[in-house]
C-alpha cells in the first residue's frame, strides 16, 4: 500500500509516519456541495494507493448520498486527480 498527502492540491507520495501524523490533522473532504434539499455530493481525499493497481492511485472517492441518510450502496466514484 501506497501513502500519499496533499501538498497543497497535490498529492505526494510518502512514508507511513509522515501519512499517519498527516492525516490525523487533516481535513480529508475536499469539496461538498449540497444538491437542493435532498441531496448532497461529497469528495474526499482518501490517501491509500494499492502497489497492485495499474496505472496512477485513486486517491480520491467521491459519493453521492440523500441528506441525513445513512447509505451503505451510495453512488461512488474513485478517480486519481
Amino acid at each position: 500500500m501506497s501513502h500519499y498527502i496533499l501538498d497543497g492540491y497535490e498529492p505526494r507520495c510518502t512514508d507511513t509516519v509522515t501519512w499517519k501524523k498527516w492525516f490525523d490533522l487533516a481535513n480529508g473532504v475536499v469539496a461538498r456541495t449540497e444538491v437542493g434539499p435532498d441531496f448532497v455530493v461529497s469528495t474526499v481525499f482518501v490517501g491509500l494507493g494499492p502497489r497492485w493497481y495499474p496505472g496512477r492511485p485513486l486517491l480520491f472517492e467521491s459519493e453521492i448520498v440523500e441528506s441525513g441518510v445513512f447509505c451503505v450502496d451510495c453512488r461512488r466514484a474513485h478517480y486519481s486527480k
